[in-house]
């Protein structure tokens, strides 16, 4: 009778919570209240500061310092930091113990620079953080020596071609509350690739990475030391590495899941969280409250009844085939598209220019209203680029390109040694081709594969919409509420967005862009005309901005430490994002998006769980952690995960929702009857496994793979953990699918259109939007957001706006102040 009393209150208590609708989502960064740092606690952390006379941050062009400190301390016995501090610029560096001795460090004229023990203060607290970041021994497992500049390197992936790594660094941002501090956890990717055969070791000015007998990657500086033994590995450019980008999320195997981003980040927050608390500083993850926004874009699993309803798309459109290949007909190629994309209901088709070649192009006669899809099959960069090719094709219409070559579309031509990454820095070309790799020479049959239809029907209907959001921009007879219908409560008269540079209003049915800075009088003035309908003006926007800046620091920090004072306006006014919306009653509203320097990283609950489940080994739990809440609760649920298209059939849904109030009574007796059997702690099967049995003994049948498999389903998103099938852990990540809300922080994530297979490529998008004046109008930012061809793309969680402009830009290469106003 006690477990049964103490069920049920803890029963209530689960009720109370998840009736509010709420899903919790840490994230990589941290927080930390100024107020609760221990002083004495932190005075312990040793910090020794080095004055340097060279005051600016550009100490980093004088690359003897650079070198110097690096040589002397990448060693990993220091963590260093280079930081100007009030008044005190210089290098800061941390010991491990007050007994260490500080290193050794000389001037330009190579006469010892005298260390001073740093006495803690909180103005210090941004040294202290990073310092201790960087002292970390969660790195120690990968690499021993810094990066560059004392930011540790975490390797994260590796291959027959080289290794990826990851330089990992933290900034602090105070709120203005001036209390509470943010750390924003933050990496560069760092790829190395082995010394080439014709690399000179003596004229290599940047230290080589080499692995020592514990596999660990080791910093070796050619002409300091011995040439270690081992295949040594050099920094190429960022520009360089053309490697596929790794999934966010990989549960195809447990080792690619140990590799995935959130598992390689969150050791190294767990483990800086309990190195700052001995040192005074009680650092939290940062976690948003979430509740699910209602969907506008919904997914169709059912392919018959999918379709392109956002974007009116249909007519002729004109290609041009610039493949290298000749073995697969154009014809062909296009035969397939036109079948994928009749599944989703739309009627287009081709006109094949044909025996067009490279200088022909200018010749073309094409109208502003027309379309041309470009196919190629190779990676933008390589020798032999054909991409380039078709510069005089843009701005007279709407053109757009994709690459059909299975190679690309299915896997990583790279990794499969297809392609060659040039080797050299200075090398304008990026990729090469393999002598016998046979990157060109596919046949249909590479094509005709479920995973290429996959592929290709997504990168196709990006294409297409691209297309015609083009065309709208270039044919100024298109009409916004014809062409994007389902944004009309968006884009319209009654909304003007600021983002990426621009300024974006609807007038007389037509886009109107105009390059928003404030330096230049005349784009101000004729931006002023359309602010004035909102009353208020670029000066005053400016002055609300400053006034109601979210963060201690102020706007100057953001502009950047570099340039002219007009540059830095410029760099400013193009890093922010503002939405003026005006209602019935004419009362205007003014929401910024936050702007903050770094993305942060999901880091889901439930990846110890996830990682026991993918090496099929079960986690216990006590049975209180298995309680199950009022049916009302659980069926809320079903409905979210009918409208995300996770449960199959309506009519088996239906099913299941009749039969689920016998389950939950079936599912607390057998709890009640696992207590009685002095059972503590239990698997989610020794539950599941007699309430399905017994369910199915009452019908007298053997098994019924629908309702187990959505009880798996539901139960899986209730407990937030993954029961019986991965995947399914993976969908129930809140922000994975549909687009949600934290009302207290004023941040939204917006996840893809479908469900996740065992891949998912990119985390969802994690923004943070502030209210300057009136009210944080949720309806419109969601209205702005959930927009298919742009959550479908790479500009997800920004407004659809956005991706406007960017098109607009692509239009106008040649021209930065393109103005763009309805007739």
């Amino acid at each position: 009778m006690v477990f049964e009393n103490s069920l049920a209150a803890y029963e209530g208590a689960r009720l109370m919570d998840k009736n509010k609708d709420l899903r919790k989502l840490p994230l990589s960064h941290l927080v930390y209240l100024n107020s609760e740092v221990d002083a004495d606690k932190a005075n312990k952390f040793v910090v020794y500061h080095y004055p340097l006379l060279n005051n600016n941050y550009q100490w980093k062009e004088k690359k003897a310092w650079e070198e110097r400190i690096d040589a002397e301390l990448d060693s990993r016995q220091f963590a260093y930091l280079m930081k100007k501090n009030g008044n005190q610029f210089g290098l800061y560096v941390a010991l491990q113990s007050s007994s260490d001795i500080p290193p050794s460090i000389v001037d330009a004229e190579l006469q010892p620079i005298t260390p001073v023990r740093v006495e803690y203060s909180p103005v210090l607290n941004p040294v202290w953080i990073r310092l201790m970041m960087r002292s970390l021994r969660a790195f120690g497992g990968h690499c021993k020596g810094a990066y560059s500049l004392g930011c540790p390197l975490l390797k994260v992936d590796s291959w027959a071609g080289g290794v990826n790594a990851i330089s990992l660094d933290c900034r602090t941002q105070q709120l203005n509350d001036g209390n509470t501090t943010e750390i924003a956890l933050f990496y560069t990717n760092v790829p190395l690739r082995p010394l080439s055969n014709d690399d000179d070791i003596d004229r290599i000015k940047k230290p080589l990475w080499v692995y020592d007998k514990n596999k660990v990657l080791v910093r070796w500086y050619p002409g300091h030391e011995r040439k270690p033994r081992g295949t040594l590995f050099k920094e190429i450019g960022k520009s360089k590495n053309s490697r596929k980008q790794r999934p966010f999320l990989d549960l195809s195997t447990p080792i690619r899941f140990e590799q995935s981003w959130p598992m390689v980040l969150k050791p190294v927050q767990d483990a800086f969280i309990l190195f700052a608390r001995d040192y005074g500083f009680e650092l939290s993850a940062k976690t948003l409250n979430l509740q699910p926004l209602p969907l506008k874009t919904k997914h169709k699993a059912n392919k018959a009844k999918s379709s392109f309803p956002s974007i009116e798309l249909s007519g002729e459109i004109k290609v041009i085939d610039l493949r290298v290949n000749a073995v697969v007909a154009c014809e062909e190629i296009l035969d397939l598209f036109k079948s994928l994309i009749a599944q989703k209901g739309v009627d287009v088709s081709w006109d094949l220019l044909d025996g067009i070649a490279a200088n022909d192009f200018e010749r073309i006669k094409l109208e502003r209203s027309d379309r041309v899809l470009i196919l190629l099959d190779q990676e933008k960069g390589i020798e032999d680029d054909r991409y380039p090719l078709t510069k005089s094709l843009v701005g007279r219409c709407a053109v757009q390109h994709i690459n059909v070559n299975p190679h690309d579309v299915t896997g990583d031509p790279v990794e499969k040694g297809l392609l060659i990454e040039s080797k050299r820095d200075d090398d304008p070309i990026k990729l090469y081709v393999a002598s016998e790799g046979g990157y060109y020479t596919y046949n249909y049959d590479l094509l005709d594969t479920k995973a290429y239809k996959e592929a290709i029907i997504r990168k196709l209907e990006v294409v297409l919409k691209e297309l015609e959001i083009k065309r709208l921009l270039i044919d100024s007879d298109r009409a916004i509420s014809q062409v994007l219908p389902l944004q009309r409560a968006c884009l319209n008269e009654s909304t003007i967005v600021i983002t990426d540079g621009y300024l974006f209003t609807v007038s007389n049915d037509r886009p109107v862009l105009i390059p928003f800075d404030p330096t230049d009088s005349g784009m101000t003035l004729k931006i002023n005309e359309y602010l004035a309908n909102f009353e208020t003006s670029v000066d005053d926007l400016l002055t609300l901005m400053n006034e109601k800046w979210p963060y201690s620091y102020r706007q100057n920090v953001v502009m950047d430490y570099y340039g002219t004072e007009v540059d830095k306006q410029r760099r400013f006014a193009a890093r922010i994002t503002l939405v003026l919306s005006k209602d019935k009653d004419a009362q205007v509203s003014i929401m910024m998006q936050d702007p903050s320097y770094d993305q942060t990283n999901v880091l889901p609950l439930g990846m110890e769980d996830a990682l026991s489940d993918l090496t099929k080994k079960q986690k216990p739990y006590p049975l209180t952690d298995w309680v199950l809440p009022d049916s009302e609760v659980l069926l809320n649920i079903v409905k979210e995960l009918s409208d995300d298209g996770v449960l199959s059939s309506q009519k088996a849904t239906m099913r299941f929702e009749s039969e689920l109030p016998e389950l939950v009574e079936l599912w607390q007796e057998q709890l009640v009857s696992l207590h009685q059997q002095n059972e503590t702690k239990v698997t989610y099967y020794q539950v599941k496994k007699e309430v399905i049995q017994r369910w199915l003994d009452k019908r007298g049948k053997k098994k019924d793979t629908s309702i187990s498999g959505s009880l798996d389903t539901l139960l899986s998103r209730y407990f937030d953990k993954p029961l019986n099938d991965i995947k399914r852990w993976m969908s129930n990540i809140p922000g994975i699918q549909r687009i949600w809300y934290d009302k207290e922080k004023g941040y939204f994530v917006v996840g893809g259109l479908s469900s996740p297979k065992a891949q998912l490529m990119r985390q969802p998008s994690i923004r943070q939007w502030h209210t300057l004046q009136g009210e944080l109008d949720i309806e419109l930012l969601a209205d702005l957001l959930d927009v298919d061809w742009v959550r479908m793309n790479q500009l997800a969680g920004n407004p659809c706006v956005t991706t406007l402009i960017k098109r607009w830009k692509e239009i106008n290469p040649e021209s930065g102040d393109a103005i763009l106003l309805s007739c």
